[in-house]
């Protein structure tokens, strides 16, 4: 029963994200084109507007954050390679 009910969920879990992927794309599409072409020009503009800084920042941030980890990675390394050479120093 659990299993059965796990598969349900999952199943539901997958199918939501499809349906609005689904149906999104169309019904922008129909308001976009009930608009009047003027309104239509605005709304595409002032989303443009919106969103390219909203997209630099969140790749900025994504980017930062991969160096700090290379950082970091490059750190432990010198590190790893300190003792290493030191052991084969002591050889």
């Amino acid at each position: 029963m659990r299993k059965a009910l796990q598969l349900l969920a999952g199943l539901l879990l997958l199918a939501v994200p499809i349906g609005v992927m689904l149906f999104a794309p169309r019904s922008v599409g129909r308001w976009f084109s009930d608009l009047e072409q003027d309104t239509a020009v605005a709304t595409i503009g002032a989303a443009a507007i919106i969103s390219v800084p909203v997209v630099t920042y969140w790749t900025s941030r994504v980017l930062e954050g991969r160096r700090a980890v290379e950082a970091a990675t490059r750190s432990k390394r010198v590190e790893l390679y300190e003792e290493f050479f030191a052991f084969l120093g002591a050889c």
